[in-house]
């Protein structure tokens, strides 16, 4: 594959990318939009159902109230149901023209539904008989009528009772030509209709009101949801003009699922209109993308990587200004050509820390080199010596460490130990830690006790002391022959001490002051003796204060348990254990500090 088409695959992917995104973003926007619309459109579609399921209550019911004799006719219906000649015991709406001729004859030119108590009470049974049958069908004609125009699922007309219900007439959608009413919702048909579930049903009968709220509640027949409203017929008493029954209601129904149907349509129909203008707008955006962004960014990626290989700045600058487009990546080249110009300052200068960093780096592999070099560190330190063994280990946390640890003749029957920490790191401490050692190993080389060569050196090191530091020593000379010592402690940590095959224990005594912190201070001597068996551990604080990823201590309990793990190993043996507990404590956690450790062990003159 050529240079060429590398590039349009590039350009490619990116575009892709771009594309991929926008698209993502367009389905979250739609989905929100869709929700937020659905929301709006059902809230709107909801009111004005009600609105709607409320009005048609309300003129239903006052067609009802048109007729003078209602009660009588809910009375007569209920009581004479079975004789009369209507759905679904008898009756043909598609009689209702001669019906309506026969009763106008019979009744006159009289408006029907305004025929008055009294006239109807002088007619004869038959006469009343077939004014209740017309008057049904009529009423039943309007119900039907107002179905078709008020676009209603349902409209029913029942007396309602918690025990039995009584139906009058239900007329619902026409479904396949034929109205479900003629057959099983006529007067008296069954009518489950448990008052107990609809609790705005019995409100209105209880407080009296002529209009309910909007009542949703989901069928036990099919399992739909639907919304009614209930308009009760009430009689009143024509004295105290007091509610005295209620004769019947009339309920209003339509469907939720049809209405959360059309929603749906309308909202499907606005998000294809949004979902176009979306498009629009991520073509011409990706086309922009393409030409004001990609295109160019593939042209500066050619440069930058040109200039890692050469690092000519000049060459950057003639290239990125050849390809600079007039928008924000313009002022990213121009950006570009002064960070080239930049880089190459700081090339040079880089170049000459580095070099400066490796001879530091040199020098410092050389200090530690000479500092190593200045403890001694070959074991067997005195093979030829039968009356004791030593060992002794330093890890500094640097380079170079502000620990160290010595022994010496001084001179055939006596032996000097010293373990001292110097306060800070580095190489300031290395330098302090260098004198510091030569200062008290000539003072006790020249037959000074430990606590007169810690003085001496004390006083020594205060002198132009500008930086302040100071170290903490523990020192012993102990005599071979008979295994008596004499120890000083300037702030140093507390000895480790076994007698014979006894476990370890702290000796924990009363410090001086570490030395180097004021002139003339004396450092007092602690008298001990050491038999045959016993060993003499001794370390600096960088064992008790070794810390894991937790910031956790290694402390002085520890070091204690591990070393009586095996108590009476050789002293090589014992810190070795105490440098693995350390190393299985601190895991991967960088060392803080120096790890400093001496183990004496005495044997006697007889071994």
């Amino acid at each position: 594959m050529n240079t060429q088409d590398q590039k349009k695959k590039k350009r490619g992917k990116l575009l892709a990318k771009a594309a991929v995104n926008s698209i993502l973003m367009a389905i979250v926007a739609m989905v929100l939009s869709g929700t937020i619309l659905y929301m709006l459109f059902r809230q709107r579609a909801v009111e004005n159902m009600e609105k709607s399921l409320k009005q048609d209550a309300s003129v239903l019911s006052t067609e009802i109230y048109l007729y003078s004799t209602y009660s009588w006719l809910f009375d007569y219906w209920e009581e004479h149901y079975r004789e009369m000649n209507v759905p679904p015991y008898g009756g043909d709406l598609n009689n209702f023209l001669e019906w309506f001729i026969n009763m106008s004859d019979e009744f006159g030119d009289t408006a029907l539904n305004r025929l008055s108590w009294d006239t109807l009470m002088e007619k004869s049974p038959e006469e009343q008989k077939d004014y209740a049958e017309y008057s049904y069908f009529q009423i039943f004609d309007d119900l039907t009528s107002y179905t078709a125009i008020f676009d209603n699922d349902r409209i029913s007309c029942f007396k309602p009772d918690e025990n039995d219900p009584f139906n009058f007439m239900t007329i619902l959608k026409e479904n396949e030509d034929k109205l479900v009413s003629e057959t099983n919702c006529g007067l008296g048909a069954d009518f489950p209709f448990p008052i107990q579930y609809h609790p705005e049903l019995q409100k209105v009968l209880d407080e009296g009101e002529l209009l309910s709220e909007v009542e949703t509640y989901r069928s036990t027949s099919d399992g739909k949801e639907y919304s009614s409203v209930y308009a009760p017929i009430i009689t009143f008493d024509g004295d105290t003009e007091k509610l005295e029954k209620v004769q019947a209601v009339i309920s209003v129904t339509r469907s939720m699922d049809e209405l959360n149907q059309g929603v749906w349509k309308d909202v499907l129909r606005f998000e294809g209109w949004i979902a176009l203008a979306i498009g629009i707008v991520i073509a011409l955006e990706l086309a922009r993308l393409y030409y004001g962004m990609i295109r160019p960014t593939v042209r500066i990626q050619k440069e930058i990587r040109s200039y890692t290989k050469t690092w000519d700045s000049a060459s950057l600058t003639k290239g990125l200004t050849e390809h600079s487009p007039n928008n924000e990546l313009g002022q990213l080249t121009d950006d570009l050509i002064l960070m080239g110009e930049e880089i190459d300052l700081h090339v040079h200068e880089v170049e000459k820390a580095t070099a400066e960093k490796e001879r530091i780096g040199t020098e410092l592999n050389m200090a530690t080199s000479i500092q190593a070099s200045q403890l001694p560190n070959i074991f067997p330190a005195y093979p030829e010596r039968k009356e004791f063994d030593l060992f002794a280990s330093m890890k500094p946390a640097k380079e170079v460490g502000g620990d160290f640890y010595d022994f010496f003749f001084v001179d055939d029957d006596h032996i000097a130990l010293v373990m001292a920490d110097v306060s800070g790191k580095g190489v300031p401490a290395a330098l302090f830690m260098m004198i510091s050692k030569i200062l008290i190993k000539s003072q006790l080389k020249n037959g000074e006790s430990p606590g007169e060569a810690l003085n001496n050196a004390n006083n020594e090191l205060c002198e132009n002391n500008d930086a302040g530091l100071f170290v903490t020593v523990w020192a012993a000379v102990i005599e071979i022959s008979t295994g008596k010592g004499v120890s000083v402690n300037a702030g140093h940590e507390h000895p480790a001490y076994r007698k014979g095959n006894g476990n370890f224990e702290l000796l924990e005594y009363e410090h001086d002051l570490a030395v180097a912190a004021f002139p003339g201070v004396p450092f007092g001597e602690r008298q001990f003796r050491m038999e045959p068996g016993d060993c003499l551990f001794v370390y600096t604080d960088g064992v008790a204060e070794a810390q894991n990823a937790e910031h956790k201590l290694f402390e002085m309990d520890r070091m204690i348990d591990v070393l009586n793990q095996d108590p009476t190993a050789e002293p090589e043996q014992l810190i070795k254990n105490v440098t693995k507990g350390i190393k299985a404590f601190v895991d991967k956690a960088e060392q803080f500090d120096d790890i400093t450790m001496l183990c004496f062990r005495y044997l006697g003159p007889d071994k």
